[in-house]
């Protein structure tokens, strides 16, 4: 049986082809959970809004391994530092 070649698509391609656009979203449960009653030293503050932002600009572009570096280690790092 002959085996069929996987499609490959550019992010230009995927964009023009389906027409998407990049939607920039709140994030509302990020910013509640910023407020929440356990007080944040400015240097988780601003980390978690480095990653906020991080994410909106770039997460389209992230593979699985990105994800976990670039957003999820973060907090388990400050969390570790705090708390370890």
């Amino acid at each position: 049986m002959a085996k069929r070649a996987k499609a490959r698509w550019s992010e230009a391609e995927l964009i023009d082809t389906f027409g998407l656009d990049k939607m920039h979203l709140s994030a509302p449960l990020l910013v509640e959970w910023l407020d929440a009653s356990v007080a944040l030293n400015e240097m988780e503050r601003m980390t978690f809004s480095r990653i906020l932002r991080e994410a909106v600009e770039n997460i389209e572009g992230w593979n699985e391994e990105d994800l976990k570096m670039n957003c999820v280690g973060s907090p388990i790092y400050c969390f570790c530092n705090r708390f370890g």
